[in-house]
Parts: C-alpha cells; sequence; structure tokens
C-alpha cells in the first residue's frame, strides 16, 4: 500500500505534525459523515449519474441509500489519521513543528486529488467492496460499487472549493489561517444546491443500475 502515500504526504511533511494532520483529517471526516454533508453529495450524485442510466427514476430512487452505505465505509476509510496514506508516516517519526496555512490549504487540495488517483480508486475498490456490500441487498453489489465510486469521486472531487479549505484548517488548528469570511461547506462536496459538475470525459452509462438493484 506504499503508492497510496503520495502528494498529500508531501505537501504537509514539511510543516505539520502527527497532531496537526490528524485534527485536519478528523475535521474532514466528520463533515464528509455528516448529515448534511451527506445529503448534499447524494444531491450531485443524483444528478451526475442517474440522468446516464438505462432507468433514470429508479437510480434516483435508490442511490440515495447506497450511497449512504457506501460513505459509511469510504469517508472514515480514507480519510482515516492512522493510515499511511495520511498521517501515519508524522506519528511514527512526529516533528515538533508548526503547520502552517498554505501547508494545509495545499494537503487537503492533495487529499482531494490523490483520492480519484486511478491506481488509489482500484486500491479502494479492492478494499472496501466487501465491507460495503455486506451491509446491503443489492444485487451485483461489487459491479455498482465499481460504477458509483470510479464515476462519482470524480463529480464529488471536481466540486471542490479551495476558497473553502482555511476553514477547514483553523477548525482543525485555531489560527492556522488568517480570519475570513467563508461559506460553511465541506471541502470536496461544494455548496449546496449547487449544479454538480460533470466527471471528466463524462460518466459510463450503466443500463442495469435501477431501482431494482438496490
Amino acid at each position: 500500500m506504499k503508492f497510496l502515500v503520495l502528494s498529500f504526504l508531501v505537501a504537509l511533511v514539511a510543516a505539520d505534525s502527527c497532531t496537526d494532520c490528524t485534527a485536519v483529517v478528523n475535521v474532514i471526516q466528520a463533515r464528509l459523515t455528516s448529515e448534511e454533508s451527506m445529503n448534499g453529495q447524494i444531491d450531485m450524485l443524483v444528478a451526475g449519474l442517474c440522468p446516464g442510466v438505462e432507468d433514470p427514476a429508479g437510480c434516483e430512487a435508490g442511490l440515495p441509500d447506497f450511497w449512504r452505505a457506501i460513505g459509511a465505509v469510504l469517508w472514515p476509510g480514507y480519510w482515516n489519521p492512522a493510515a499511511e496514506w495520511m498521517c501515519g508516516p508524522f506519528c511514527a517519526a512526529p516533528e515538533d513543528t508548526a503547520m502552517d496555512c498554505d501547508g494545509c490549504t495545499a494537503g487537503v487540495q492533495a487529499g482531494i486529488d490523490q483520492l480519484i488517483n486511478a491506481e488509489v480508486l482500484d486500491f479502494l475498490i479492492g478494499e472496501m467492496t466487501d465491507p460495503i456490500c455486506s451491509g446491503v441487498d443489492v444485487e451485483n453489489c461489487p459491479e455498482r460499487v465499481d460504477y458509483v465510486l470510479r464515476n462519482g469521486l470524480p463529480i464529488l472531487a471536481a466540486a471542490a472549493d479551495a476558497s473553502e479549505f482555511p476553514m477547514v484548517c483553523n477548525a482543525a488548528v485555531e489560527g492556522t489561517c488568517a480570519a475570513r469570511s467563508l461559506t460553511c461547506t465541506t471541502p470536496g462536496m461544494g455548496r449546496p444546491g449547487r449544479s454538480p459538475p460533470p466527471a471528466p470525459g463524462g460518466t459510463t452509462p450503466h443500463p442495469s443500475l435501477t431501482s431494482q438493484d438496490y
């Protein structure tokens, strides 16, 4: 799994310690798993994925609960401070240094970019499909997890607004970034009600993704 130690660690290593890194990752994880954030994610995924399937209405009915099952495993699993692709190496050899705003915000962006790296996606799908599918009664669940993650995560990542990242850094470690007026949203999820951007290159139609599959 060492290939997962990518740009997130590079961005934070010069200005972070185990405590700071853990605080940032915990804030992101908590916000992504909140009810408000999950609802925003679902809105974007339904709008971005369902028009391209054989039964859009069935997708709209079934995808919300399916994504909740995915998110309950995905977000704590990926934004996990103990993981070696997050804070593990920092906590193995912590440095007594202070996190600065540029290092923190760059780390948040790098964590989002890393999430949609093809190799990382392969790893996450391989590791998380069984835990996700064990909690749902969905026909051909592994195929559907693969489809939703490969096509859905780029939609969520593309909605990231870097102007919101200082809020995350300040929530993790007060005073990291200069005070400013920020709208409280979740990194990578965009603003509630904002039209979702299309996945890069468009999404691949999946004609069997219908309400009967959830």
